[in-house]
C-alpha cells in the first residue's frame, strides 16, 4: 500500500492481528517511515501493471501482527562471482605531457596503459616485470574492469573541445589490490589518479592529501622518495600535494607545513571567534586556541568590535570544549557562524527501464489525513464563472498547465548533478553543433559582405556605362553635325561648278 493508506496504522503503532501480518509500504525515497512498530527497509521486485515490465523498488516492511513476516529468497539462488574493486579517477594535464596533445588525444586510454604497466596483465607468472601478474588468482582476466566518464576539460573543470582542453579525465575500475601500486606512481607523465569508492561518487576516507602550493613536481617526487609515509603525488587543477594514509596525515603535515594547522577529515564548520586585538595574526590565533585545547584554522577577520578588536572567522572539525575563553586581552567568545554545505547524497530510485519509470512515476507523494486531497488536486480548480474575462481564464489555465508540466518534469529528473552523467558523445555532439553554428554564422557574414561588394560594383559599373553612353552620344552628334556641314559645303561647291557662267566679252 501507499504511505497515505498506511498512515493510520503507522500512527496507531499497535498490532491489528493475532496472526503474522505485515504491510509493504511504497513511499518516496526521501520520505522516512516513522512508527513504533517493527519495520525494515528492503528492496522488493515488482511488475508494472501497465506494460508488464519488471522493476526493483525500495519499500518498508512494517509488522502489524503477531509474528514475523520476511522476504522470501528461494532455494535456487544464482551465485555471482564478486570482486572487491575501487575506482581511480585519472586526470592527465596537458602542460606535463611528454608528447603532443594531438597524439595523446587519439588514444588516451592506450597512453595510460603504456604509462602505468600495472594496468596490463602479464601472462607469465614467473616474470619480474612491472605488469600485473594476478598472483592472488582473482577471477578477472584484465586489471581494468570498467572504463567510463571520458571528458576533455579546461581549467575550471568545464567541458571543452579536444583542441582547447587543458586536461583529460577518465574513471577506471580496478581490483582493490592494485590501489597502492597505482597510487605510488601517480604523477608520472602528467597523469594523476584519485582513489574513490567502487561507484566513483566519493573519495576514499583512508587517504588524505596534504596540499603544498609552493612545491614543484620535482620537489614533491624527492619528498616521496625520502619519506616512506608518503604514498604518491596528487594534483587537482593548479593545486599539488602529497597523498598519505589518514592516520599518518598529522605527522606528515607537521613535517611539510609546520606553520599551518592541520584539520582532520570530517564535516567542517565555521565559527566566529573574538574579539582579538587588531595586531594579532593567524599564527597567534592558532597558538592561543591550541593552548585552549581546540584545533582550528583562522580564515579571515570579520566585523570589528569598537574599542575591543575584531572578530575572526575560523574553521574547525570538532566543536570547542568551552565557548568562553579567558585571555590576557579579555574574554573571547566562540559562536557558530555557519556550517559548510555538504555534498548532496544520492537519492535511491527504482531500478527499471526509463519507459516503465515514466509510466509508474518515481515520486509518489504522501497525503496527510489533515489535508483534503481534493484541495491540492481538484480537477475543477481552474474553473471560472462564465461572466469573467475569457482571456483571463485562458491565461490562468495556461499557467496551471505550465506549472503541472514543469512539476512533472522536475519530479522525474534525478536529484544528483547531471554534469558527470552526460555521456562524452553528447558533449562531442554539442561541441560539433556549436562549431557548425559558428561556421554557419561566419558564412552568412561573408555572404552579406560579398553581396554588398557586388552591389557596390554593379552600381559603379552602371554609372560608368551611363557616363560612357552619354559621351558616345555627344561624339556621335558632333560627328553628324560635322558630316552634314561637309556635305553642305560640297553641295555648294558642286552647285557653283554646275551653274552657268557668263561669257567674257573680248576686249
Amino acid at each position: 500500500m501507499t504511505h497515505a493508506e498506511a498512515d493510520p496504522y503507522l500512527r496507531a503503532g499497535r498490532p491489528v492481528s493475532a496472526e503474522p501480518l505485515a504491510m509493504l509500504v511504497l513511499h518516496r525515497p526521501d520520505v522516512e517511515v516513522r512508527t513504533s512498530l517493527p519495520s525494515l527497509s528492503l528492496t522488493v521486485p515488482c511488475r508494472c501493471t501497465v506494460d508488464n515490465e519488471p522493476l526493483l523498488v525500495d519499500a518498508s516492511l512494517v509488522q502489524i501482527g503477531q509474528g514475523l513476516i520476511e522476504k522470501h529468497t528461494g532455494p535456487d539462488l544464482v551465485e555471482l562471482d564478486t570482486l572487491e574493486v575501487v575506482t581511480l579517477k585519472y586526470l592527465v594535464y596537458r602542460d606535463e605531457l611528454p608528447c603532443s596533445w594531438e597524439d595523446f588525444s587519439k588514444a588516451p586510454i592506450k597512453f595510460l596503459v603504456n604509462t602505468f604497466p600495472l594496468l596490463r596483465r602479464c601472462p607469465n607468472q614467473d616474470c619480474s616485470c612491472d605488469m600485473w601478474h594476478n598472483t592472488s588468482g582473482l577471477s578477472v582476466k584484465e586489471p581494468i574492469v570498467d572504463v567510463w566518464r571520458r571528458q576533455h576539460l579546461r581549467n575550471g573543470f568545464k567541458p571543452a573541445p579536444v583542441a582547447k582542453a587543458d586536461m583529460f579525465s577518465v574513471c577506471l575500475r580496478v581490483p582493490a589490490q592494485l590501489l597502492e601500486g597505482l597510487l605510488a606512481v601517480s604523477g608520472t607523465s602528467g597523469a594523476y589518479c584519485e582513489p574513490r569508492t567502487a561507484d566513483g561518487t566519493e573519495i576514499l576516507a583512508e587517504y588524505t592529501v596534504i596540499w603544498t602550493p609552493k612545491m614543484t613536481v620535482q620537489e614533491l617526487m624527492h619528498m616521496k622518495h625520502t619519506n616512506p609515509a608518503i604514498i604518491g603525488i596528487a594534483r587537482v587543477g593548479e593545486r599539488k600535494g602529497l597523498r598519505v594514509h589518514s592516520n599518518q596525515a598529522s605527522a606528515v603535515h607537521q613535517l611539510v607545513r609546520p606553520d599551518t594547522v592541520y584539520l582532520p577529515q570530517g564535516h567542517r564548520s565555521l565559527y566566529l571567534v573574538g574579539p582579538f586585538p587588531f595586531g594579532i595574526d593567524r599564527a597567534a590565533i592558532c597558538k592561543a586556541m591550541r593552548q585552549a585545547g581546540w584545533e582550528c584554522r583562522p580564515l579571515q577577520p570579520s566585523a570589528p568590535c569598537p574599542g575591543r578588536g575584531s572578530m575572526w572567522v575560523v574553521q574547525a572539525v570538532e566543536d570547542p570544549a568551552t565557548t568562553i575563553i579567558a585571555t590576557t586581552h579579555g574574554e573571547v567568545v566562540i559562536t557558530k557562524h555557519r556550517t559548510e554545505p555538504a555534498g548532496k547524497s544520492p537519492v535511491p530510485t527504482p531500478v527499471a527501464s526509463a519507459s516503465t519509470l515514466a509510466l509508474c512515476g518515481t515520486t509518489t507523494g504522501t497525503c496527510s489525513n489533515d489535508v483534503d486531497p481534493w484541495t491540492a488536486k481538484d480537477p475543477w480548480g481552474g474553473y471560472r464563472p462564465s461572466h469573467t474575462n475569457a482571456s483571463a481564464d485562458t491565461n490562468t489555465s495556461m499557467q496551471q498547465l505550465e506549472m503541472r508540466v514543469q512539476n512533472a518534469v522536475l519530479a522525474k529528473l534525478p536529484a544528483t548533478p547531471m554534469e558527470d552523467d552526460v555521456p562524452d558523445r553528447m558533449n562531442l555532439l554539442e561541441n560539433q553543433v556549436q562549431q557548425l553554428f559558428a561556421k554557419q554564422q561566419g558564412l552568412e557574414n561573408h555572404f552579406h559582405e560579398f553581396s554588398s561588394q557586388q552591389g557596390q560594383q554593379l552600381t559603379s559599373m552602371q554609372a560608368q556605362i551611363n557616363t560612357q553612353g552619354q559621351q558616345l552620344h555627344g561624339h556621335m552628334e558632333n560627328q553628324n553635325q560635322a558630316i552634314q556641314s561637309m556635305f553642305a559645303q560640297q553641295m555648294e561647291q558642286i552647285r557653283g561648278l554646275l551653274s552657268k557662267r557668263p561669257r567674257d566679252e573680248l576686249e
